[in-house]
């Protein structure tokens, strides 16, 4: 919320049309960005059950490898609802901005601005959902520090970059372009991290290893024999 609710320092800078037009984006967004939320919630509701099982099966000497497949399959059912879900609400925040736009103001201006950027809000909107469901797993994997450093790392460099923006005079179009790519780059942030430290935390996916063993995991979900 911090970094939406922020642009409008920024937006301010390119007039109270752009300003109105921000507003009514920030209600469309979040609007369109609950399933994210509820995804990162049963993710952390299911996950260290599997992963338990995991850890029970290597205590008792067991390789652990069936019960590694259970916890990429589970990680997997997530991921594909998670980017059913952002594709379909993407679809209705574009369909939302740019053609039901009158509906949040009568002033023209402000519709046109409103339409005019619809399909940049549907790109922010739909890496969203997969985003916090991955960031619900490293919550899961109790990853605490690394979140909390990209977090206020995140705020810092998007305050100066804020700030820079709002010397420059931006277009409401170039706030929300900016806003996309820092939407995908927390995407590759939170997607990044659970490649590399996945395995470590029992959940191997986008083919890392697990431990020395030669066994590699693909991004398709099978059910072990």
């Amino acid at each position: 919320s911090f970094y939406w609710s922020s642009c409008a320092f920024a937006a301010a800078a390119a007039g109270t049309t752009a300003l109105a037009a921000h507003q009514v984006f920030i209600g469309m967004f979040w609007s369109f960005t609950m399933g994210g939320e509820s995804l990162s919630m049963a993710v952390q509701a299911f996950l260290p059950a599997f992963r338990q099982r995991w850890a029970a099966a290597i205590a008792a000497g067991d390789d652990g490898q069936r019960e590694l497949d259970d916890v990429r399959a589970l990680f997997y059912v997530f991921l594909r609802v998670s980017v059913i879900i952002a594709c379909f609400l993407t679809v209705l925040a574009v369909c939302c901005a740019a053609f039901l736009a009158g509906g949040f103001s009568t002033d023209m201006m402000v519709v046109n601005n409103i339409r005019h950027v619809s399909h940049w809000l549907g790109l922010a909107v739909l890496p969203n959902c997969s985003t916090i469901m991955v960031e619900g797993v490293l919550v899961s994997t109790r990853d605490l520090n690394f979140l909390g450093t990209v977090y206020v790392a995140n705020a810092v460099v998007w305050g100066f970059f804020l700030s820079w923006m709002r010397a420059h005079r931006p277009t409401l179009e170039t706030l929300y372009v900016a806003l996309v790519v820092f939407q995908w780059v927390r995407c590759f942030q939170w997607f990044s991290r659970l490649w590399w430290v996945g395995p470590r935390a029992g959940v191997p996916v986008f083919g890392r290893k697990v431990g020395n063993e030669d066994v590699e995991y693909s991004m398709v979900a099978t059910t072990p024999d």
